[in-house]
């Protein structure tokens, strides 16, 4: 697996709460550790090969009726070709939502619904990735994964583009 090392982790996370104590990192890091036992989120979260650019947090403005937002991004990755050319991304946001507890235990039961709850927020993060890096809205890949029982959902990208 491409994945950092604990060391990198830890730094990462230090990052992004400087503020935190060290027993609040280690519980962070524990967590971690089991949620990188699903082997479809440790792939989702392995480190790009080849060329391309990888932002965790990576802020970027929208524009929505008139008025400019700023939106952050959990995890963008852009590929590059050897020509320096953009030729696709992927955008990954961690989402802590809780699976609906009376769906009989099922995991996946409403996926539906949580991907409706997001799916407007998504299809604005690839829109200005789109447009950003001059790519198809059909060659960014969009994925939430919901911290609580890594299930990941593919957001397709909307009708007519």
């Amino acid at each position: 697996e491409d994945l950092p090392s604990e060391a990198e982790f830890r730094a990462e996370i230090n990052a992004v709460a400087p503020r935190r104590d060290t027993a609040w990192v280690d519980l962070r890091l524990a967590e971690l550790g089991r949620y990188l036992e699903s082997p479809d989120v440790a792939q989702a979260l392995q480190k790009p090969t080849g060329r391309a650019f990888l932002g965790c947090e990576y802020p970027i403005l929208g524009q929505k009726g008139g008025v400019v937002r700023r939106m952050v991004v959990d995890r963008l990755v852009v590929e590059i070709n050897d020509a320096g050319v953009v030729q696709r991304a992927s955008i990954i946001d961690f989402k802590t939502d809780r699976p609906d507890p009376g769906l009989g235990g099922d995991p996946g039961a409403d996926l539906g619904e949580f991907l409706d709850r997001h799916r407007g927020q998504m299809n604005a993060y690839r829109a200005v990735i789109a447009e950003r890096y001059g790519l198809d809205p059909s060659r960014i890949s969009v994925s939430l994964i919901r911290v609580d029982d890594a299930q990941i959902v593919e957001v397709p990208p909307p009708e007519g583009g």
